[in-house]
């Protein structure tokens, strides 16, 4: 994710991200383009703490960590395993409750089965 920030704006920006996408790495890059340019790389507590000593100055574009890839899709599994847990309980048997889920979800079969087996 992308952002492009004021300096007077940037702290609450900063303490918004924290809260709403947890302690994610960041590039803060001031000045992009002009001769005082600068860059740095942390996690985003990091920088809050850096911005609270040190008061922005200039214009700030925000470059944000994404989610990483083995947890994006956590909580469709979750709510998956969930499904086929209530569907088990109303008769359809192991294999035939996570075909039909998988069909439902999106949430890929194999994936799906290890996941309710794991779970117990």
């Amino acid at each position: 994710m992308v952002f492009y920030e004021a300096p007077h704006k940037l702290m609450r920006t900063l303490n918004d991200i924290l809260a709403a996408l947890g302690d994610r790495c960041v590039s803060i890059s001031r000045e992009m383009t002009k001769i005082h340019e600068e860059t740095m790389r942390c996690r985003m507590s990091e920088a809050i703490l850096h911005f609270t000593q040190t008061p922005p100055r200039g214009e700030f574009v925000l470059v944000i960590e994404g989610c990483a890839a083995d947890t994006a899709n956590e909580p469709d599994l979750l709510r998956a395993v969930e499904i086929v847990k209530s569907c088990i309980d109303s008769g359809y048997s192991l294999k035939d409750a996570v075909k039909k889920v998988s069909e439902d979800t999106g949430v890929p079969k194999n994936a799906l089965y290890k996941a309710v087996i794991d779970r117990g």
